[in-house]
């Protein structure tokens, strides 16, 4: 479905870091005027946006480090990755001590 720029839209782009790819998103000129004089959040102003889209607007705002979604995944892979390990650790502890505990003493809850 192609988006229709409305004749209040602006686009706003940024510019990743380390790809130099540019990305562009359209949101409502308003909502921009007021984010730029930092009346309101990113996720309340705009907030038919994707995560990734809000980013995008902020970075554009602030002027900052923007990642595209593919260099986001480059850079976060090894901390995605461990952070499901740690969970899957935490959740073998929590299965192995609540098997420990006598059925009469677990809390229901």
């Amino acid at each position: 479905m192609e988006k229709v720029e409305q004749p209040n839209d602006i686009v706003v782009s940024a510019k990743c870091g380390p790809c130099g790819r540019v990305d562009s998103v359209t949101i409502k000129e308003t909502a921009w005027n007021r984010f730029e004089l930092r009346q309101g959040l990113a996720q309340n102003l705009f907030p038919t946006l994707t995560d990734q889209e809000r980013e995008l607007v902020m970075q554009a705002r602030n002027g900052g480090k923007y990642l595209c979604e593919s260099c986001w995944a480059e850079v976060f892979a090894d901390s995605v990755g461990e952070l499901d390990a740690a969970e899957a650790e935490l959740d073998e502890r929590e299965r192995a001590s609540f098997e420990a505990v006598p059925p009469r003493e677990r809390k229901r809850k």
